[in-house]
């Protein structure tokens, strides 16, 4: 066996003690704040002592954490008052998964202050950012109300505090825990959809492939058959139960909604997805994904073949973000 490099290895310890050791340097509020996307409301908002990015990170995420229960319980009192106001609704669910999104980086930010690795650190960035993309939905939800705009004047005040707190935590955050040349390790199984290539690749149980094959190879037209080709590789996406949807009733069921609902809850990326395998047809429904039914994969037969048309608009009564045809439900089981 070839050992291994002592100096290399001496190279990469001495790179992350670098990285993390300038982000846990002791420096004043207003160097750090000139990095941030909001320097006027960074300054405003830290403490002005000198502190290192971390400890400044923390004191934002123990603020973020508490305007997002107080923003949610805002919101449930504006709901006893005017329960009628869709817009409201929508907020409430996007602020609960504000608070959950905020909850699953707080174990993250207070244990460690060294650089994460890619995909961990993408995926803390990616709960903040989508916690500012939340805050902008319920906001834009609520100046559509028109005349009753007036009724909700402090939940859009709290928002737009709100929106540059997590702001200044995602910014912080990056100061900290990611690496400004971090790319993505280029792993071979980073392609298993094959774009391009016509190909999907999946790595199944002998039972799932035995009933993934039989429904690929029923009679359909030829650009279904291609779209649908399949390798079944090691480092392709690893499938963890299936069901098939048909609405004739031919298979195991005939929504995609109930398909869903048997579907595993909070699952981790390590069992596998939940494949839903749709056959050619038009659907009549508005598919909501739960938040708790995680990695769940759909597969249909094809453009113009499987075809989901939901019939809610903003003329009936529905919010744009309700409206969805295909979206994810904000509430916990």
């Amino acid at each position: 066996m070839a050992s291994s490099n002592p100096i290399s290895l001496l190279t990469f310890l001495t790179f992350l003690f670098l990285l993390s050791s300038s982000s846990s340097a002791v420096v004043p509020t207003a160097e750090i704040c000139q990095s941030t996307a909001s320097p006027s409301f960074c300054n405003s908002f830290l403490p002005n002592s000198p502190a290192s990015v971390h400890s400044h990170c923390r004191f934002t995420l123990r603020n973020a954490l508490h305007h997002a229960h107080a923003f949610l319980a805002l919101v449930d009192s504006h709901l006893s008052l005017f329960p009628s106001l869709s817009a409201l609704h929508d907020c409430r669910g996007l602020a609960e998964a504000n608070l959950d999104f905020i909850s699953q980086t707080f174990s993250i930010v207070n244990s460690t202050a060294m650089v994460l690795p890619y995909y961990q650190a993408h995926e803390m960035v990616s709960l903040m950012s989508a916690m500012i993309t939340n805050e902008d939905t319920c906001y834009d939800g609520l100046t559509g109300l028109g005349s009753a705009l007036g009724l909700v004047d402090k939940v859009l005040e709290a928002i737009s505090f709100d929106r540059k707190l997590y702001s200044l935590y995602l910014s912080l955050f990056k100061m900290g825990w990611v690496s400004e040349d971090m790319k993505a390790p280029m792993l071979p199984n980073m392609n298993h959809f094959g774009v391009g290539k016509g190909q999907l690749k999946l790595k199944m149980s002998p039972k799932d492939q035995a009933y993934y094959e039989r429904l690929v190879h029923r009679k359909r037209p030829a650009a279904a058959r291609r779209l649908l080709q399949t390798n079944y590789q090691d480092d392709g996406i690893l499938i963890n139960g299936m069901v098939a949807v048909d609405q004739n009733g031919a298979y195991d069921f005939t929504t995609i909604s109930d398909a869903i609902a048997v579907a595993p809850n909070k699952s981790a990326v390590a069992d596998g997805y939940f494949l839903i395998f749709v056959t050619a047809g038009i659907y009549n429904e508005s598919v909501v994904v739960p938040k708790y039914k995680r990695y769940v994969l759909m597969i249909g037969e094809g453009n113009n073949q499987t075809i989901i048309t939901g019939n809610k608009n903003v003329i009936d009564g529905s919010t744009t973000f309700n409206s969805a045809t295909v979206g994810e439900l904000l509430k916990n089981p």
